[in-house]
């Protein structure tokens, strides 16, 4: 009995979290849609610099490491936060990190120069309050 009495009472508890799940989902609407996020080389090859976007850099390529590109993401959201995580210079074998907030609406860029960088793993990430997060990611491995 005391077995049967037991079930009733986690059926109840996963019963009352699966609605409080959905009812969170429904919340978040149907229109809540991921960040899109996508690196071109620069208009003009050779900067230090890039604010205006030449090729598209395929997905599983590696961005240029002699020359500044731009990382473009598309969010729903009146703001984002960015956020570039790369390997420590001051301490081997830990990452750190560069944050930025950008209030500009559903889209923003970010220039990146990776010039005399580590060999690593390199991550963007981009949250907006309207979308969901996503990254795009960068393994230089063992260049040398």
């Amino acid at each position: 009995m005391a077995f049967m009495a037991e079930q009733v009472r986690w059926f109840r508890v996963l019963a009352v979290a699966g609605l409080a799940f959905s009812q969170g989902c429904m919340l978040l609407g149907s229109d809540v849609t991921p960040v899109s996020i996508q690196a071109f080389r620069c208009a003009q090859p050779g900067q230090d610099k890039c604010n205006e976007a030449g090729d598209l850099i395929p997905q599983g390529t590696l961005p240029p490491t002699n020359e500044a590109f731009l990382v473009v993401a598309r969010y729903q959201g009146d703001a984002s936060r960015w956020a570039l995580i790369f390997p420590s210079k001051s301490r081997p074998g830990e990452m750190d990190s560069t944050v930025i907030e950008i209030g500009l609406r559903d889209s923003a860029s970010v220039w990146i120069n990776l010039v005399g960088a580590k060999d690593g793993y390199y991550k963007e990430r981009v949250m907006a309050d309207g979308s969901v997060p996503d990254s795009v990611m960068w393994d230089y491995g063992w260049r040398r």
